[in-house]
């Protein structure tokens, strides 16, 4: 990753010359090595930094994250985010699940509720170690993997973006009460 990593200093190091000292911007990147996330920390003006799970559930990550968990693998990803804690702090670091993809035949759950209780237990997780969960909707499409099927029911992002926000608050990672 270390030509990746120092193009995202270069293009942060540009953008900080806008601004005095550090500046509100959130790099989405793979879950990078601590030394690494330290570096960018140290020689950006950024604030935060987001390595998306993208699932919960340790198999479904290995079926649908391929390339995740060639590179990195599942273990790997999550230590590697909550390692980057000690660098940019509590409410700092972010992740973030795309939510349904978890559901999505023939490899997801069977229920929403199993989904729920999957996604809710690595939020929590995350949130002790001081990570704010985050989702995003997956839209299934007839020209991707999972190709097209029919979106999780809407009260299941209800419930799911609530009770982020709930474990969220819950910990102090809450941007508003």
């Amino acid at each position: 990753f270390e030509e990746e990593i120092n193009r995202y200093i270069r293009i942060f190091q540009s953008i900080g010359t806008l601004f005095e000292g550090r500046f509100h911007s959130q790099l989405m990147a793979p879950a990078y090595e601590k030394k690494d996330v330290k570096k960018i920390y140290e020689e950006t003006g950024i604030t935060s930094y987001c390595p998306n799970i993208a699932v919960m559930d340790k198999a479904l990550f290995q079926r649908l994250c391929p390339g995740k968990e060639k590179w990195v693998g599942y273990d790997t990803w999550i230590r590697r985010t909550i390692d980057a804690v000690d660098v940019f702090g509590t409410g700092n670091v972010y992740t973030q699940v795309v939510a349904g993809a978890e559901l999505a035949k023939p490899y997801g759950f069977d229920s929403v509720d199993d989904a729920l209780r999957s996604n809710l237990e690595g939020c929590e997780f995350f949130a002790r170690n001081g990570v704010i969960c985050l989702s995003t909707i997956w839209r299934p499409h007839k020209h991707a993997k999972l190709g097209y099927q029919p979106m999780p029911p809407l009260e299941y992002y209800i419930r799911l973006t609530k009770e982020f926000y709930e474990i969220r608050k819950s910990y102090g990672l809450a941007a508003v009460d």
